[in-house]
């Protein structure tokens, strides 16, 4: 072949060479080696490898006080019998061959990337041999050395197992996606709160993963930079609207609160923080059904606190008077974008003036067939607006207004 490059062992200290023993590491590496039996294999920082053969399915694995890929300590939970001791780390797998290290510093360049860890699916039998070690590795023992950490299918119930053991730090984002019910049917059967997450920078759950949410138990000092909720079928919240409303706790979010798709029907189940400010409150719903469950609530039924920005994208306009907004609250945007005379048709049911939102003192911007419910908002008296923008090239998208008496909108200075 024309490609000449050596392979060496990452655990050696003294570089290595010889035609037999690269092809005893490329031999593992491509599974070409005959099987070998060995009773148990013990990695700490330090260790000098003589010889390398296959590791059997259920030997012993000791780890100990040094750092691993999330590929490999995820591939020895599948296989073996793992202990840990003295506590480790996991970084993100790369294609190089460094998947122990002995500290941080050994990275280089990869501890400054936003690397990902990951956690993937895996088979019935690997999953039973994953929660047994589960079982027996001691609390606050794994560290996560990554920007973010995704989790899928049955990977979601991995890393959540694990996290069980994990506080005193803040967490990576975690970020779970589960495309099938199967993956998360066993956390359904689980307490609510029953599952720590610990405090966690941001958080993201789309599709079945969804039903989780009343499962976790999140820190109740953790402030959320980001929490982002999507369902793109009814399927995928099925449980969860069944939870009682005001029920799941997801504390103060600073950021952004983001919810899209149906996930957008679980508003009135979480309960947020009463003294939260949130830069951003963003939700939007393309399909009548999407807020379905949300307008069969009360109106001021939905305490959303303090926030500076708010932006409404068509359908989930319908569920601005089921908001409470705190009196006190200043935005700096207020934004509402329809696009058809149904985004905006059952809240122009509503009395003129009835819907507060406060101090908007940058942009009230109404887009589109938005602009048709201005005289359903009631501004704060002494309020002091940079602009008001109402965009729209739709003839009769402001209808609504016209039929008002002049001088009968309030919108301050």
């Amino acid at each position: 072949r024309t490609d000449e490059r050596k392979v060496f062992c990452p655990y050696c200290k003294e570089e290595q060479g010889g035609k037999a023993f690269r092809e005893e590491i490329l031999g593992v590496i491509l599974s070409l080696m005959p099987h070998q039996t060995l009773p148990s294999l013990e990695i700490r920082p330090g260790m000098e490898v003589k010889t390398i053969m296959r590791l059997p399915r259920g030997n012993k694995v000791s780890l100990s006080n040094f750092f691993v890929s999330d590929a490999l300590f995820l591939r020895l939970l599948s296989k073996t019998v793992v202990e840990i001791t003295n506590g480790m780390s996991l970084f993100s797998h790369s294609n190089s061959l460094d998947c122990c290290l002995e500290k941080a510093g050994e990275f280089g360049e990869r501890t400054n990337k936003q690397n990902n860890i990951c956690f993937d699916e895996h088979t019935n039998q690997e999953m039973k041999q994953i929660y047994e070690n589960i079982k027996t590795i001691p609390k606050n023992s794994i560290q996560f050395i990554a920007k973010e950490i995704h989790a899928i299918g049955s990977g979601i119930c991995v890393l959540l197992k694990l996290l069980d053991g994990a506080d005193g730090y803040t967490l990576p984002d975690i970020l779970l996606k589960s495309p099938k019910e199967e993956f998360i049917k066993e956390f359904l059967k689980e307490e609510s709160k029953s599952l720590w997450t610990g405090k966690v920078e941001r958080l993201g759950i789309s599709r079945y993963a969804l039903e989780i949410l009343p499962k976790l138990r999140i820190h109740e000092e953790s402030v959320l930079g980001k929490l982002l909720l999507s369902a793109d079928h009814p399927m995928h919240a099925t449980e969860i609207l069944k939870t009682e409303n005001n029920s799941i706790w997801i504390g103060k979010v600073r950021e952004l609160l983001g919810v899209f798709g149906y996930a957008t029907g679980i508003l009135p189940k979480l309960r947020i923080h009463e003294e939260n400010v949130m830069e951003l409150l963003s939700l939007d719903a393309d399909k009548p059904e999407h807020i379905a469950e949300i307008l069969k609530t009360e109106n001021n039924s939905i305490w959303i606190g303090r926030m500076k920005q708010l932006n409404l994208r068509r359908y989930a306009i319908g569920i601005l008077p089921r908001f409470i907004i705190h009196e006190d609250t200043e935005m700096e945007k207020f934004s509402l974008d329809a696009y058809t005379p149904e985004h905006i048709a059952g809240i122009l049911k509503t009395e003129n003036n009835s819907i507060w939102i406060g101090k908007v003192r940058e942009l009230l911007g109404l887009i589109g067939y938005a602009a048709g419910i201005l005289p359903k908002l009631r501004i704060h008296e002494d309020n002091e607006m940079k602009t008001l923008s109402l965009d729209s090239n739709i003839p009769g998208s402001v209808a609504e207004i016209l039929k008002t008496e002049n001088k009968s909108i309030l919108v301050g200075k």
